[in-house]
């Protein structure tokens, strides 16, 4: 149990810095000047998607099954 609780924190985590890129990403996205800020914003908010998918396939196993 202990196990699902540190994955449930993490995606919490994961969770509040994916809404803070995604806001910043939303401030930059329109200005030319900032392409490359956006980019890395961008690619930020898709590592941080994977790791969330990630950890619910974890908290979704049945109980005792191994990840």
């Amino acid at each position: 149990m202990i196990g699902r609780e540190n994955h449930m924190d993490r995606m919490r985590t994961c969770s509040r810095q994916l809404k803070a890129v995604l806001a910043a990403l939303d401030a930059v996205v329109d200005d030319p000047d900032r392409i490359d800020l956006a980019l890395c914003l961008t690619s930020g908010a898709q590592e941080l998607a994977q790791e969330l998918n990630a950890g619910l396939d974890v908290v979704n196993l049945p109980k005792g099954e191994a990840a």
